[in-house]
């Protein structure tokens, strides 16, 4: 911006003369927090008495600084901070709430105000959709029933989780109740009912094993074994997995072989069932190391 950009209707504030006073820009350097920092300054300039003063409309420099000390410092900017909320349609006041923070603390972070590094920390880490899910998890007092539902449902959703209506069929499916899903998963009481609730988000691991679970029936026998469930549901349960397995095999034995004249096909898919679940302790373990290893998204 030149130095002679007239501003006819403007009066300086030194003189009190009309007209005679024009707008500039200078690059200076500032000082935000310790670092030295090169921003555009708008002035403006009376010829009348030679005042240089600056105004609240023209654009306010510090704005730069900041933006240029987020950049040095790898901390959030504003347009970050809104996409972020917008993603989840999280209110402001309910992220302020969540953090302990006053009500109008996010709104002037992401009108431009610098934060401390101690909140930019604190939101990064809120930014975390596993995070996020955990604190909304434990302060249910933040927000309403149904609002908290439907943040986590959208969570749950951009990390590719399965569903409530998802977590209910896998349990239905088997005739389980929640304590021995609970029991089955090794996961603390009342985990299965929030699940299923929507109240709280299953993590990684838990709902690759889920899934699992749901395409193998095999999986669901060894950790019956494992977890020492007994009742008549139970033994129900793996006697249709039993002849759900061997009737898969048989199938894909037919599938890949034929009748096979003269084998008992029934008998063999027995035996090689038999020989899948000496396996199944060693592939079990490996999951679980590989579900342990994977890092959270």
């Amino acid at each position: 911006m030149s130095r002679n950009e007239h501003l006819p209707d403007t009066t300086c504030p030194a003189c009190g003369q009309v007209g005679r006073v024009s707008r500039f820009a200078r690059r200076e350097t500032i000082d935000v927090r310790g670092l030295e920092l090169e921003v555009e300054k708008f002035l403006r300039h009376c010829e009348a008495c030679d005042a240089e003063f600056e105004n609240t409309r023209d654009p306010d420099w510090r704005i730069e600084g900041y933006e240029k000390y987020r950049e040095v410092k790898g901390m959030l900017s504003p347009a970050r901070i809104k996409a972020w909320r917008r993603e989840y349609d999280l209110k402001q006041a309910e992220v302020t709430s969540l953090l302990g923070w006053g009500e109008v603390t996010l709104g002037r972070y992401e009108n431009g105000s610098l934060q401390t590094e101690a909140h930019d920390k604190r939101l990064a880490e809120l930014m975390d959709p596993s995070h996020l899910a955990a604190m909304i998890a434990a302060h249910p007092e933040t927000m309403q029933t149904e609002r908290r539902r439907e943040i986590l449902a959208r969570i749950r959703q951009a990390q590719g989780l399965l569903s409530p209506e998802d977590v209910v069929a896998l349990r239905s499916k088997y005739g389980f109740n929640a304590e021995e899903m609970e029991r089955l998963m090794a996961i603390p009481e009342g985990t299965w009912g929030r699940w299923e609730g929507g109240d709280e988000i299953q993590g990684k691991a838990a709902d690759l094993l889920m899934r699992e679970m749901a395409e193998h029936p095999d999986v669901v026998r060894s950790l019956l074994e494992r977890s020492g469930l007994e009742s008549v549901a139970v033994r129900n349960t793996l006697q249709r997995i039993d002849e759900d397995v061997e009737r898969r095999v048989a199938e894909a034995i037919i599938r890949q072989f034929g009748a096979l004249n003269g084998i008992d096909v029934q008998q063999l898919a027995r035996i090689a069932t038999g020989e899948i679940r000496k396996a199944q302790p060693a592939i079990l373990a490996a999951m679980g190391q590989a579900a342990a290893s994977r890092p959270i998204a």
